[in-house]
């Protein structure tokens, strides 16, 4: 996931031709860990593994295309589009951290390391999503 976060550094050391392939390779990884984690769990279908990746997959493939094409995805509603898909991934990766399927011996609230992931999960996919929107939409 830090690797997913570093899309303008990627960009700016490969161009946006290497680090769609850079970014392509390290979702392609983070989605086999998050959908292997779900299958394990059997709380959450696998197939919402894809969530986990999504908005991170958006960025490299907007920063790839040509402005003249991206121009029709700019709008308002995409936006709004892009802040869901950050909430739908941060859902599913602390979703993925919750303990497993044979560990209930105690509640959630009561697992400090499940907290202090789902705190510093959230911390970066709000400042993410802060940094790819104003890349891809020049706020």
């Amino acid at each position: 996931m830090v690797v997913l976060s570093c899309g303008r550094l990627i960009e700016g050391l490969l161009g946006s031709l290497g680090a769609l392939v850079v970014g392509i390779a390290v979702a392609v990884a983070t989605w086999a860990l998050v959908w292997l984690r779900l299958f394990g769990m059997r709380r959450l279908r696998p197939e919402f593994a894809v969530l986990a990746i999504l908005p991170q997959s958006l960025y490299f493939i907007a920063k790839s295309i040509d402005a003249e094409t991206l121009k029709p995805f700019l709008a308002p509603a995409w936006q709004n589009m892009y802040f869901i898909a950050w909430l739908a991934a941060m859902g599913t990766i602390i979703f993925s951290l919750r303990p497993g399927y044979h560990d209930t011996r105690r509640p959630v609230a009561h697992d400090p390391l499940f907290i202090m992931m789902a705190i510093i999960t959230i911390a970066y996919g709000v400042t993410t999503w802060a940094n790819y929107a104003a890349d891809i939409f020049s706020i």
